[in-house]
């Protein structure tokens, strides 16, 4: 997954269906830079959000590991 971002400081979080955070990284300026990888989860629907630098969110969304 590649998101951009503006000069903003963000990060990214992201939890399974139990709620548990699996996740938790800045964002990059470059969309290049911002590699994800969750690859060690299992298969299953995993819930994203994008907060700002005060813990603000921005965006939220869902995953698909299949």
């Amino acid at each position: 997954m590649q998101m951009s971002t503006n000069n903003n400081s963000k990060s990214l979080e992201i939890y399974n269906v139990s709620g548990d955070k699996v996740y938790d990284a800045p964002l990059q300026q470059s969309q290049a830079d911002n590699k994800i990888d969750i690859s060690g989860e299992p298969a299953g629907i995993y819930l994203y959000r994008i907060l700002t630098e005060k813990g603000i969110p921005i965006a939220t969304g869902k995953l698909i590991i299949q």
